[in-house]
């Protein structure tokens, strides 16, 4: 399903202002600092007649939504972007002055970068398919890699003694989730805290794996990306048609709570 991307940008970005917009707010209804501070100097607040009473969370804040806005931008792909005019767009918003671009112009100049945008996201998703059927296709030939019917690759590190889980179940697991080039992306190991979660409720991957181990064990998992995020991966973090490689360590099971019978 294809992404307006720049929408995408725009509306986190909106987010951003609200958030930090309300922290503001909340800060000074409460109590202004005893001190007001400047960041890395002097900071010029044109669009402000009382400057020198700039608090340092509105300070703060602004910083984060302007770094917050360059991420999100550069999960675009696009390198071309000119920080002077996205410092002058945003300055004369901020000044409520017109745009120097008509509205045709800015429209013509969205949609042509946004077919650029979904270009490279193509063009990324493609190399990550090949990427990916490349590194199954030899990681299959490995001694203890099982591959199952559906393509999820398993291989037993520490061989567990409890029981099996079934898919109405719940777990509780450690994990740690890399893509194929070792990028960790999500790690409870690292967090130090266990995650519990119904077997049914996770990607077909891990609903797969979970019933093939017994409590006690720990498998890495090789799962193929049209039995974990597919074409739509989860940007920035999960690629588009990314293999996602895990250490799982199954600790327990235990029966879901059933509710009792309505009168």
């Amino acid at each position: 399903m294809k992404k307006n991307y720049l929408a995408v940008v725009v509306a986190s970005l909106a987010l951003s202002l609200a958030a930090c917009d309300s922290k503001s707010e909340n800060a000074t209804n409460a109590a202004k600092p005893a001190a007001q501070t400047q960041a890395q100097g002097e900071v010029k607040q044109t669009n402000q007649a009382d400057s020198n009473n700039t608090s340092k969370e509105v300070v703060q804040a602004s910083y984060a939504v302007g770094y917050q806005f360059g991420k999100n931008l550069a999960t675009t792909g696009i390198k071309g972007f000119d920080s002077k005019e996205i410092l002058a767009g945003i300055n004369d918003g901020l000044q409520g002055k017109d745009s120097k671009l008509s509205q045709e112009e800015v429209q013509a100049a969205m949609t042509a970068l946004d077919a650029e945008i979904q270009k490279n996201i193509a063009e990324k998703a493609k190399a990550f398919a090949e990427k990916g059927k490349a590194f199954l296709a030899e990681n299959a030939k490995r001694e203890g890699v099982v591959t199952t019917k559906s393509g999820l690759q398993y291989e037993v590190v520490e061989q567990g003694k409890g029981a099996k889980p079934k898919s109405t179940d719940i777990v509780k697991v450690n994990y740690e989730g890399k893509l194929t080039d070792g990028t960790v992306f999500d790690s409870s190991i690292k967090r130090g805290e266990p995650v519990e979660f119904a077997v049914d409720a996770v990607i077909p991957g891990w609903k797969e794996a979970l019933q093939l181990m017994q409590v006690g064990e720990k498998a890495k998992l090789y799962i193929p990306s049209d039995l974990a995020y597919g074409e739509r991966g989860i940007p920035p973090t999960i690629p588009a048609n990314a293999v996602l490689v895990f250490d799982v360590e199954l600790l327990s099971i235990k029966q879901p709570e059933t509710q009792p019978a309505k009168k």
